[in-house]
């Protein structure tokens, strides 16, 4: 009597695990088949492949490659002050392609400057502008390059600085905006921290073109 009641018992465990398992397999097989939750994971997989891209440059591919200008001088007056060179991108991938990061590592293999970033080059979603925060490492804490190249020579740390972001911001402008009329807002930093000049301090919060013109003659 108490064997067959503890087979009872057994059987009926086993039943209700095999019940267990049937709903958990059906529920998967629910799941993936359904048309709403298809859908969910194909747009979070766009959202993802459209965060990491910047702008459509498909215009400008040339051998799997961007066709990139860079311009290097100061800003003047009359704005006729720079450099123009053309350049090219690292091999293209449309998911993944960050013109500015591109356009900083152009500028850093012509001339030398060390523009290393500490993130991502963001779009700051509502004025159009970029948020370029640098490392310790990069020229604005370290310095020129040694030896500078002749075409670009600089003879202090101030205009040395005024050099790379007045570069910075006319290359920006120019492959960003095909017309090149609009200005782009830059924000740059170290960190996220102002960047310090020989006692002059550039603004996080205040794009570099809305400043280029005196923050770092202020005190000449």
């Amino acid at each position: 009597m108490k064997r067959k009641l503890i087979i009872s018992l057994l059987m009926t465990c086993l039943l209700i695990m095999g019940t267990g398992c049937t709903k958990n397999d059906e529920d998967d097989n629910k799941e993936k088949d359904d048309p709403i939750h298809d859908v969910v994971d194909d747009n979070k997989q766009k959202d993802d492949a459209q965060a990491n891209k910047d702008v459509d440059v498909s215009d400008k591919l040339k051998d799997g490659k961007v066709e990139l200008t860079l311009y290097i001088g100061y800003e003047t007056e009359d704005g006729k002050a720079y450099k123009k060179v053309d350049a090219l991108s690292g091999e293209y991938n449309a998911q993944t392609f960050n013109l500015g990061e591109q356009l900083l590592a152009a500028l850093e293999a012509e001339t030398g400057w060390k523009l290393t970033l500490a993130d991502p080059v963001h779009d700051l979603k509502g004025d159009g502008g970029r948020r370029l925060s640098f490392t310790e490492e990069s020229c604005f804490v370290a310095g020129p390059p040694l030896p500078q190249k002749d075409e670009y020579m600089a003879y202090d740390i101030v205009s040395f600085t005024q050099l790379v972001l007045d570069s910075i911001q006319k290359t920006f402008d120019e492959n960003y905006n095909n017309d090149g009329d609009e200005e782009m807002k830059l924000y740059v930093s170290i960190y996220d921290e102002p960047i310090e000049v020989e006692g002059r301090t550039i603004p996080v919060d205040v794009p570099w073109n809305e400043v280029q013109d005196h923050v770092l003659k202020s005190n000449e």
